[in-house]
């Protein structure tokens, strides 16, 4: 299933090889908390700030997310923000 998944995944070869050695060694439950730390580490490279919202009153689209993110880019100065939206904190 790992090898399917990765084939047919069209991801970079070094997540597949990354994804093929944890397999290989019986260490697939850690590819989340591995992935996690790649993103973090990418993230700080790159300059991207990651906000993270909780549920709220209002609308919660796409709009109001664009606005969050241009507005914590203008008072940090970030290169790039994403925005993650969580259903409960």
């Amino acid at each position: 299933m790992v090898m399917k998944l990765t084939q047919s995944g069209g991801y970079e070869k070094h997540v597949v090889a990354l994804i093929r050695l944890l397999a290989k060694k019986g260490k697939l439950g850690l590819l989340e908390e591995v992935m996690a730390e790649f993103l973090k580490i990418c993230d700080k490279l790159t300059g991207t700030k990651v906000v993270v919202v909780g549920p709220s009153k209002g609308r919660g689209d796409a709009t109001e997310f664009e606005r969050i993110a241009r507005e914590v880019q203008k008072t940090s100065g970030a290169n790039r923000v994403k925005v993650r939206h969580v259903f409960s904190i």
